[in-house]
């Protein structure tokens, strides 16, 4: 019972590989001839399951989600999925069907089939925020869902209000306040804000010439 299966997510959520495997098969670029992504895009699947039912459901899974080289759907899988093979090596022309890029269609499809699958409770929210819990998010990750959803509201022309504004920061206070999302702030022990005139920076020393301490 030492087995899982596992997805590796894009940057907009939608999976691109799923596999199986034990210990820390998952985070290992070793024997995947996909890019494995960052931590926070490994998503376990099921966890504590014999090699066997572990190979279904990844069969399950790509079948489900469909495979990009033969034209069933989204996923970089190259094979069917339960043969539990580890070391597989790909063909150069395989590698190249990998690297095409995704059609919009294709990602929309994804999107709506993941979204239906919050909404009616297939996927445990609560099981999948005690599993982020703790977590550490780089600078860069924050900065790219910021942007994110900054850029969602810009195009479909969304307003906050102040009412709401506050509530969301008294919310995040909360919820920091007790531990519940403090992964999702960059540590910053010991730094201090510095800025040049024009922008600020957080580092422990000065960054160099023309920079002096204080926020603007």
């Amino acid at each position: 019972m030492k087995y899982y299966t596992y997805a590796y997510l894009r940057e907009d959520g939608t999976p691109y590989y799923i596999g199986k495997g034990s210990g820390n098969r998952a985070y290992l670029q070793l024997n995947h001839m996909v890019k494995t992504p960052e931590r926070e895009r490994v998503l376990i699947l099921k966890q504590n399951l014999t090699e066997e039912k572990a190979n279904q459901h990844e069969v399950y899974m790509i079948n489900v989600l469909g495979r990009k080289d033969i034209g069933t759907g989204i996923l970089r899988n190259l094979t069917d999925g339960g043969e539990g093979v580890s070391g597989y090596k790909h063909t150069e022309e395989t590698k190249k069907k990998m690297c095409r890029p995704k059609s919009e269609e294709a990602k929309g499809k994804i999107r709506n089939s993941i979204k239906a699958k919050w909404d009616n409770g297939e996927y445990d929210r609560e099981t999948y925020r005690q599993r982020e819990l703790g977590k550490k998010q780089s600078e860069e990750t924050i900065r790219k869902k910021i942007e994110g959803v900054t850029n969602y509201y810009k195009k479909n022309k969304k307003v906050v209000t102040d009412e709401q504004r506050n509530q969301i920061s008294e919310t995040l206070k909360n919820k920091h306040k007790n531990g519940e999302i403090k992964s999702f702030y960059p540590i910053h022990t010991g730094t201090r804000w510095w800025n040049d005139g024009q922008k600020n920076k957080r580092m422990v020393e000065c960054p160099g010439k023309g920079w002096k301490l204080g926020m603007l």
